[in-house]
């Protein structure tokens, strides 16, 4: 949990709370 999440998240197009 970390910075591999949101990297995932914001390659798909869903960018989480938390950047």
């Amino acid at each position: 949990i970390g910075y591999s999440m949101i990297a995932d998240a914001e390659r798909r197009g869903e960018i989480t709370p938390g950047k």
